[in-house]
């Protein structure tokens, strides 16, 4: 009996890619998912150009998003709290609308806060200026500018700032004062303390995954050890 093994080579081969590519697809899709599931959920609540606000943005999320590796161990969501100006039939128009449609339309929490952060390094009082130029500055699209543009015209901007309006005043407890902090659904001034003193170290702390930054506290040794071993 003649066995063609070059044949039987090949039927091997190709099991074994298809196997290698359904590990691939499942494994990896777990692996992302469960990356995903242990992120910190970090929420802020601000008011655009408050002093507090401008305090927090411009120092601990500043590090911590210029840090390689934060945004693989956080999800963060800025939710920008707009006075009421004025009111047009049922539709109320806020302070912040620009800012809404921005966080709207920006799809990357780094990008959020680079727009977020830029607006807040800004002296002008021009608001409209202000956020048209930083949007340029962090290098947003045309495409991505004129839909911040175009939101910001009509009510569909006025409509996102009052959801989050509405966000921010269902929040429970609720909110006293602003910046408000939350991390994985909780508000407390501990938690308040550690984001101010450090919003990347606190990260690092909670952080269970296996996406943690080299540049986490302790991590030079992990990986000095890792390098041994």
């Amino acid at each position: 009996m003649n066995i063609d093994r070059g044949r039987i080579n090949q039927q091997c081969t190709a099991i074994f890619v298809l196997f290698a590519l359904v590990h691939m697809i499942f494994c990896d899709g777990f692996e992302n998912d469960e990356s995903s599931n242990l992120k910190v959920k970090v929420e802020l609540y601000y008011m655009p150009q408050c002093p507090g606000c401008r305090q927090l943005i411009t120092t601990s999320l500043n590090d911590a998003f210029s840090t390689p590796g934060f945004s693989d161990m956080a999800d963060v969501t800025f939710v920008s709290y707009g006075n009421i100006r004025a009111s047009k039939g049922t539709l109320r128009i806020f302070d912040n609308v620009l800012e809404s449609c921005a966080l709207d339309k920006i799809e990357h929490q780094d990008e959020q806060f680079h727009y977020i952060n830029c607006i807040d390094h800004s002296e002008s009082q021009d608001a409209s200026q202000v956020d048209v130029e930083c949007a340029k500055i962090i290098g947003l699209s045309e495409d991505t500018i004129k839909r911040i543009e175009v939101c910001a015209a009509t009510a569909e901007g006025h409509i996102l700032a009052n959801k989050m309006v509405e966000q921010s005043t269902n929040l429970t407890p609720e909110i006293s004062y602003y910046p408000w902090i939350v991390v994985n659904n909780v508000h407390n001034i501990p938690i308040e303390n550690e984001v101010w003193s450090s919003l990347f170290k606190y990260t690092c702390k909670l952080y269970k995954g296996s996406k943690k930054s080299q540049y986490c506290p302790g991590m030079d040794e992990e990986y000095l050890i890792a390098d041994q071993l």
